[in-house]
């Protein structure tokens, strides 16, 4: 379990929502956030009124009164951060991807197979196309 996990379980859990919950917002199992909680004594608040959490960081979500579409996420940054690391929801084949080494800045990345496929993001091919400068 990582440091972002837990900290996300103490929060959820504080704002009132159920093991199962915290469960499903972070997809891991049941049984590891109850022995979390008790181990750390984390119970829930007084409040325990059932509000929708940003399954990355637990901060509660303010909903659209009465247009609009519900909120699953509390900003961009969190929303990018769960499709990157659940790209099987998103409907990728993991199974068909490969490993790449980005040829501007050497990171590793997932892509299907393409021969010309070399960078890992649009910035590092303006980079390193361009040049820093462009």
């Amino acid at each position: 379990m990582t440091e972002k996990e837990r900290d996300a379980i103490e929060r959820m859990r504080q704002s009132g929502l159920s093991y199962q919950q915290i469960a499903d917002n972070l997809s891991i199992r049941k049984e590891a956030v109850r022995s979390f909680c008790r181990t750390h004594g984390i119970a829930p608040s007084e409040d325990t009124t059932d509000r929708p959490v940003c399954p990355v960081c637990g901060r509660p979500l303010k909903q659209p009164e009465e247009k609009g579409r519900r909120r699953r996420f509390c900003s961009d940054g969190c929303r990018t951060e769960w499709w990157k690391s659940h790209p099987s929801e998103k409907g990728y084949d993991i199974a068909r991807m490969h490993v790449y080494r980005c040829v501007k800045c050497g990171k590793l990345f997932r892509g299907y197979e393409s021969a010309d496929r070399k960078y890992c993001s649009h910035e590092c091919y303006i980079s390193h196309r361009f040049g820093n400068g462009a």
